[in-house]
Protein backbone atom coordinates (compact mmCIF):
# COMPACT_ATOMS: atom_id res chain seq x y z
CA UNK A 1 0.00 0.00 0.00
CA UNK A 2 1.69 3.35 -1.08
CA UNK A 3 0.69 6.55 0.40
CA UNK A 4 1.36 9.84 -0.50
CA UNK A 5 3.36 12.10 0.66
CA UNK A 6 2.49 15.72 1.06
CA UNK A 7 4.95 18.89 1.25
CA UNK A 8 2.40 20.55 3.40
CA UNK A 9 2.54 18.62 6.71
CA UNK A 10 0.89 15.66 5.54
CA UNK A 11 2.28 12.23 7.04
CA UNK A 12 5.29 11.26 6.65
CA UNK A 13 6.50 8.08 5.66
CA UNK A 14 6.32 5.11 8.71
CA UNK A 15 4.71 8.61 10.93
CA UNK A 16 1.61 6.90 13.16
CA UNK A 17 -0.74 9.40 10.85
CA UNK A 18 0.56 7.26 7.61
CA UNK A 19 -0.34 4.07 9.83
CA UNK A 20 -3.85 5.52 10.40
CA UNK A 21 -4.61 6.36 6.98
CA UNK A 22 -3.49 3.35 5.61
CA UNK A 23 -5.36 1.49 8.07
CA UNK A 24 -8.44 3.28 7.39
CA UNK A 25 -7.79 3.13 3.65
CA UNK A 26 -7.84 -0.38 3.60
CA UNK A 27 -11.30 -0.63 6.00
CA UNK A 28 -12.52 1.31 3.30
CA UNK A 29 -11.15 -1.15 0.63
CA UNK A 30 -12.37 -4.42 2.83
CA UNK A 31 -16.39 -2.61 3.19
CA UNK A 32 -16.58 -2.10 -0.60
CA UNK A 33 -15.64 -5.73 -1.35
CA UNK A 34 -18.35 -6.43 1.20
CA UNK A 35 -20.85 -4.33 -0.21
CA UNK A 36 -19.93 -5.51 -3.73
CA UNK A 37 -20.36 -9.28 -2.91
CA UNK A 38 -23.99 -8.10 -1.15
CA UNK A 39 -25.36 -6.03 -4.54
CA UNK A 40 -24.15 -9.00 -6.75
CA UNK A 41 -25.84 -11.48 -4.31
CA UNK A 42 -29.08 -9.02 -4.42
CA UNK A 43 -28.84 -8.86 -8.52
CA UNK A 44 -28.86 -12.64 -9.13
CA UNK A 45 -31.90 -13.40 -6.27
CA UNK A 46 -33.77 -10.22 -8.40
CA UNK A 47 -33.09 -12.23 -11.45
CA UNK A 48 -33.87 -15.50 -10.05
CA UNK A 49 -36.93 -13.79 -9.46
CA UNK A 50 -37.85 -11.64 -12.19
CA UNK A 51 -36.78 -13.94 -15.29
CA UNK A 52 -37.38 -17.41 -16.59
CA UNK A 53 -33.66 -16.81 -17.76
CA UNK A 54 -30.93 -15.79 -15.51
CA UNK A 55 -28.75 -13.54 -17.30
CA UNK A 56 -25.13 -14.41 -16.96
CA UNK A 57 -22.67 -12.28 -15.14
CA UNK A 58 -21.27 -10.85 -18.61
CA UNK A 59 -24.40 -9.69 -19.17
CA UNK A 60 -25.64 -7.83 -16.46
CA UNK A 61 -21.34 -6.38 -16.06
CA UNK A 62 -22.81 -5.14 -20.15
CA UNK A 63 -25.79 -3.78 -18.66
CA UNK A 64 -23.87 -1.83 -15.63
CA UNK A 65 -21.41 -0.50 -18.70
CA UNK A 66 -24.38 0.51 -20.74
CA UNK A 67 -26.15 2.71 -17.52
CA UNK A 68 -22.49 3.63 -16.82
CA UNK A 69 -22.33 5.25 -19.97
CA UNK A 70 -25.55 6.87 -20.73
CA UNK A 71 -24.74 8.58 -17.34
CA UNK A 72 -21.51 9.83 -18.38
CA UNK A 73 -23.02 10.74 -21.55
CA UNK A 74 -25.79 13.22 -19.45
CA UNK A 75 -22.85 14.25 -17.10
CA UNK A 76 -24.46 12.68 -14.28
CA UNK A 77 -21.66 11.59 -11.31
CA UNK A 78 -21.26 8.19 -9.98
Amino acid sequence: MCATIHADGGPTAGSPEERRQADTLETIVNELRYQNAVLTEVIATLDAIHGERMRSPQAINTAIDDHLTTRNEQGVSR
